[in-house]
């Protein structure tokens, strides 16, 4: 995008901007056409983003004369109280706006029935995959007009998730992780008209995970 734009972050997960700082920003277009953004977006300052950066001008630069939409799945480790989590961002590079469902719900494994779902794998350091140790929920039907979100060019949709609350980290251990998403059309659903259909994932990251109280 260019020229202008006032971006919107308040309260406890306000962002924190530096004046005459460059910042690599994931944003949300607000439901009064404004963009905001959180400190738990993968929001990073610029002199810090150079593989980001470096990564998306790549994939802007092979993608961008088609006239689909290019859309790409980013993972960012964050560390909140005793939790190890990642971001999830979806980002629209190119193309005609889409539409993503808010919800993320995590599951074992991809299930073709289920509209929206997210799934990692989780690695050791000796390389073995780790079991997803959560119930998977329920299958998301009869989506309406406010479960969805357009994520427009140059935009993004981000969620934190946590990954030890599903799988059994061993604290000061680093791991692997690997997140999938995908998303398909509910037929019971007129407002998934315009959505994203397809599966992204996201480069791995490494997380050290931390202590979790009660342990």
């Amino acid at each position: 995008m260019t020229g202008a734009v006032t971006i919107l972050t308040d309260g406890t997960c306000a962002f924190p901007f530096t004046a005459g700082e460059r910042y690599l920003l994931f944003l949300q277009r607000t439901a009064s056409g404004d963009f905001g953004t959180t400190k738990c977006a993968g929001d990073k300052a610029e002199r810090s983003a150079a593989t980001e950066l470096s990564w998306l001008e790549k994939r802007a630069r092979a993608d961008g004369a088609s006239a689909k939409s290019t859309v790409q799945l980013l993972a960012n480790p964050i560390y909140a109280a005793d939790e190890t989590a990642v971001v999830i961002t979806v980002v629209t590079l190119a193309g005609p706006a889409l539409k993503f469902a808010r919800r993320f719900d995590i599951a074992s494994d991809v299930a073709p029935s289920s509209p929206v779902q997210l799934w990692f794998d989780v690695e050791d350091e000796a390389g073995q995959r780790l079991p997803f140790q959560c119930g998977t929920k329920a299958e998301q039907q009869n989506l309406g007009a406010s479960d969805f979100v357009v994520v427009g060019t140059g935009e993004g949709l981000s969620r934190l998730v946590s990954v030890s609350r599903c799988f059994d980290l061993t604290a000061g251990r680093t791991y692997k992780v690997t997140p999938h998403f995908k998303q398909t059309r509910p037929s019971t659903s007129p407002a998934s008209k315009g959505m994203f259909e397809g599966q992204l994932s996201a480069p791995p990251v490494s997380v050290t995970a931390r202590a979790r109280s009660g342990r």
